[in-house]
């Protein structure tokens, strides 16, 4: 059996813990819940934390929680995506990303209308950030939701997919995926412009998939 991953939950809104952790168990994470300062700096940092979401904004601190996050992650000498969010309307997150730039793996705004659905598409980036374990990770979800057989509609492959998906008949999700596969396996000529395009239509009918079951 493959050990779960482990999420860590740095916030200090209860009604936001228990939101990303309902999300999180839903696509089989495990997930540890840290309301305060005192409970992160008591927790085992010797457990490797495959990636951790932050929120910014935390009451009665002079540093933002991200901050927090970066000193602990840079003491305890680990290598950890973080990704941050903040449900303060007013805060800038795109000069925080300017400022900051790749050193956190995504900039979430809670009051974002599809904030749960980007939150995951985030933490799934930064899990899977190579192009084959993406593209297998994809292959889980896409099979767990049942539609690995799911026909992509020919107007969709037209342009977008001309040359990864040459037969003539019906392109399902799962052949899409099989294809890009081995593109990769056989190290064609794809470049990885190309295959990050593929990658982002199958996010996208993932995400149109959780919508409507949702």
């Amino acid at each position: 059996m493959t050990e779960k991953k482990k999420i860590m939950i740095f916030d200090d809104n209860l009604d936001y813990q228990n939101l990303v952790d309902s999300l999180i168990a839903r696509y089989d994470y495990y997930a540890e819940l840290i309301p305060s300062i005192t409970k992160l700096d008591a927790t085992n940092w010797n457990n490797f934390w495959d990636c951790i979401v932050s929120d910014v904004d935390f009451e009665g601190q002079d540093a933002p929680g991200h901050s927090i996050i970066s000193d602990r992650i840079k003491q305890h000498h680990l290598n950890c995506p973080v990704i941050v969010m903040t449900g303060v309307r007013e805060y800038n997150l795109p000069k925080m990303r300017e400022e900051y730039g790749d050193t956190f793996a995504a900039y979430l705004s809670k009051t974002d209308q599809d904030f749960e659905i980007k939150l995951i598409r985030a933490i799934e980036e930064a899990l899977y950030n190579s192009t084959k374990l993406a593209l297998a990770r994809f292959k889980t979800l896409f099979k767990e939701l049942n539609k690995l057989d799911y026909v992509i509609a020919r107007d969709e492959l037209s342009d977008e997919m001309l040359g990864i998906t040459p037969r003539e008949g019906d392109t399902t999700i799962g052949m899409l995926i099989d294809d890009c596969t081995k593109m990769l396996t056989e190290e064609t000529d794809i470049d990885q412009i190309e295959i990050d395009s593929y990658k982002q239509i199958l996010w996208k009918m993932y995400e149109d998939i959780i919508r409507a079951r949702y």
